[in-house]
């Protein structure tokens, strides 16, 4: 993260606690217009006052986003399109884990993981490519876990949805670059 990010428009999901809240911070103390998105909307809001209180910017903005479900995440995307442009660094931080052996891990768990861990980064990353690739720059970090590389025990669904994720950027990777088509779109 040691491009410029001042003035910019930073999307962080996941970014009212642990990795994502660190993220959040870091990108508004160098200069990022930063927009907390967490299902806790509460503890999104006291993170933005936070970040307010810290860099006197009073642009940052919070929202109560389900990024499993696509029509959240596009919903929440266009109010930040509308109140503060398009998307210039997007941070894919949400994340949720059930630590339970399969075997008693309910059905439920198993979709909120997948929703959650891999499919809520290729709904986001869907939905701001388009202005990425337009606009000819951006950047689109994914936050991943050693546990989709090398697994571990009570965590079979959380290290599929990792490991699917990681996978899933290594395509994007190729696509973004220009890698199939030997041009460079601007999108990192």
């Amino acid at each position: 993260m040691a491009r410029n990010v001042y003035g910019k428009v930073c999307a962080v999901f996941g970014g009212s606690r642990g990795i994502g809240r660190a993220v959040s911070e870091l990108l508004a103390s160098r200069g990022g217009v930063v927009v907390v998105l967490s299902r806790d909307s509460d503890c999104a809001a006291l993170c933005v006052n936070g970040l307010q209180r810290a860099t006197t910017c009073e642009q940052h903005l919070s929202l109560s986003c389900d990024v499993g479900c696509y029509t959240s995440v596009q919903n929440s995307l266009q109010h930040i399109q509308n109140k503060l442009g398009h998307v210039n660094v997007l941070v894919n931080a949400a994340g949720v884990n059930y630590d339970n052996l399969l075997l008693r891990t309910t059905p439920d768990e198993m979709q909120r993981t997948i929703n959650t861990n891999l499919l809520g980064p290729m709904f986001t990353s869907q939905v701001v490519l388009k202005h990425m690739l337009r606009d000819g720059n951006g950047v689109i970090i994914n936050i991943g876990s050693v546990v989709g590389m090398k697994g571990n025990i009570g965590q079979c669904v959380y290290a599929a949805s990792k490991s699917g994720k990681m996978n899933t950027e290594k395509c994007f990777e190729k696509f973004v670059s220009g890698e199939q088509t030997n041009s460079y779109r601007g999108v990192t």
